[in-house]
């Protein structure tokens, strides 16, 4: 479950990373 929470955790954080070069 932990590593789960890590994945969606990394995968928002290069979400907002490609936002913020947008």
């Amino acid at each position: 479950m932990k590593k789960s929470v890590s994945l969606v955790y990394v995968s928002l954080t290069a979400l907002i990373s490609v936002w913020s070069i947008k």
